[in-house]
């Protein structure tokens, strides 16, 4: 239903069968996330391009379309990746975190906050806090 939404005309509905039949189920948000009609000309005009590098395209927008269409899948994917160390590090973080267990996660948790604990204790026990750790007292 997206898809026709931004159909305006039968050229556009057209392309846009070809469009949903290339990217399935993400045509209707990729569409409507790019820029409607001009992202259906666009999309059209970029055959041979790798799926996948249209939808990581798509997530920058219609400029996103754009750039890849300029420059081509090799330069804008490179151009791309060279963001990904100053600050693009969300998408990398989830990745490393969905291919980790929740118990290993839940074991590091632990293990640095009982770390955390015995330093404090330490530190305050050198200190001498006035906590009576460890003193006795005398009679």
């Amino acid at each position: 239903m997206r898809i026709l939404k931004e159909t305006k005309n039968l050229d556009e509905l057209r392309s846009a069968v070809k469009i949903s039949s290339k990217f399935g189920k993400r045509s209707g948000t990729l569409i409507s996330l790019t820029g409607g009609s001009k992202s259906i000309k666009t999309l059209d005009s970029m055959k041979n391009v790798n799926p996948k590098s249209v939808l990581y395209a798509s997530t920058y927008g219609e400029k996103g379309l754009i750039a890849l269409k300029r420059l081509g899948e090799v330069k804008f994917l490179a151009r791309v990746s060279k963001t990904a160390h100053k600050g693009n590090f969300n998408s990398i973080f989830n990745e490393i975190l969905n291919l980790i267990l929740n118990s290993i996660l839940f074991g590091i948790i632990f293990f640095g906050l009982f770390y955390f604990l015995v330093k404090t204790y330490r530190v305050l026990q050198s200190m001498e806090f006035g906590l009576f750790l460890n003193k006795r007292v005398k009679a």
